[in-house]
């Protein structure tokens, strides 16, 4: 998935390379304000009794999260309250396990049921101006793609594993960020 999404946002940047960032951007920036809609969807049918596979048992989390989000719509239960969650699966295949093992393994849920429909809307707008921000692609030469590639498998793995706030994955994410900004750097000090 992480890399389909990656290859995705590397065409995006190659497809259209003066707009391609501002593409991504707001792609990231709809999947995480569709979350709840997309995730409602994704999640429709699968009962403890019937889940069997890695898969399933994220669509039983998002189920359960998504009502969560409804209770606290606008502003979210507050950071960290998905941990409180004590709720057992009653029977299947994950009898016994944690209904919410820490947090949703979808970030975009997770924002949604800690901070509301505000902390997604302000995470979007942040994504979308700094998508803006950046230099478009064709000046970044070799490191667009990275960038867009970086971007995209972020995206991927975050709506599908991961705690919103790990600082050992944002860490990677950011030492990986930097790389990509010390190449863009390093390509335009050599054309000069």
């Amino acid at each position: 998935l992480a890399m389909a999404t990656a290859g995705h946002c590397y065409l995006i940047v190659r497809l259209a390379p003066r707009q391609g960032f501002r593409i991504v951007g707001g792609l990231i920036a709809f999947v995480i304000l569709s979350a709840p809609v997309v995730c409602q969807a994704l999640s429709a049918g699968v009962t403890s009794a019937s889940a069997a596979s890695s898969a399933e048992y994220r669509q039983l989390i998002w189920a359960r999260v998504l009502e969560i989000i409804q209770e606290q719509p606008l502003f979210g239960h507050g950071v960290g309250a998905l941990r409180t969650y004590r709720e057992t699966i009653p029977d299947g295949f994950f009898k016994g396990e944690l209904l919410i093992p820490n947090h949703p393994h979808n970030m975009a849920l997770q924002l949604w049921a800690e901070l509301g429909l505000a902390g997604a809307a302000v995470l979007s707008t942040a994504i979308v101006l700094a998508a803006f921000r950046l230099p478009i692609p064709a000046q970044l030469g070799g490191a667009a793609p990275r960038i867009a590639m970086l971007a995209g498998s972020t995206l991927a793995i975050g709506v599908v594993s991961f705690d919103l706030w790990n600082p050992g994955w944002w860490g990677c994410v950011s030492l990986l960020s930097v790389l990509c900004a010390v190449n863009a750097r390093g390509q335009s000090a050599a054309k000069a």
